[in-house]
């Protein structure tokens, strides 16, 4: 059910391309990357993105697993969207990787708070 409105959020930009969920992305190493959901134009990945719900903080392992994928297929942008909560550690490397997070104790908010996020980049460029 989040899944599709996750989906639903990300179509409504139109700038982001085609979006895909979940989505199969081979990188540059020829490995096969899943992330659970991408969009792309034109042969450029613009944005991916893994959720993580479940009780109890993520660490800095969910960063790190996303960050090396979105090394290697070269995507713009990355998003972790995770319930409830990241480690304060794992806060701080996201931020030093440029992967945007979205975190909530409730799942439910989390399409609202990505059509935010995304609207506020939307702005900035």
């Amino acid at each position: 059910m989040i899944d599709g409105q996750i989906i639903s959020v990300l179509e409504t930009f139109k700038g982001l391309g085609k979006v895909t969920s979940p989505a199969k992305v081979t990188g540059k190493s020829g490995v096969e990357h899943i992330f659970s959901f991408a969009s792309s134009e034109k042969n450029n990945l613009n944005l991916v993105g893994d959720m993580i719900l479940g009780s109890g903080e993520k660490d800095e392992t969910k960063v790190l697993s996303l960050f090396i994928k979105v090394y290697d297929v070269g995507a713009k942008r990355a998003i972790l969207c995770v319930t409830p909560r990241l480690t304060p550690e794992a806060s701080r490397l996201a931020r030093l990787y440029n992967i945007l997070t979205i975190e909530s104790p409730d799942a439910r908010l989390l399409p609202n708070m990505l059509q935010d996020l995304l609207r506020r980049l939307a702005r900035s460029n």
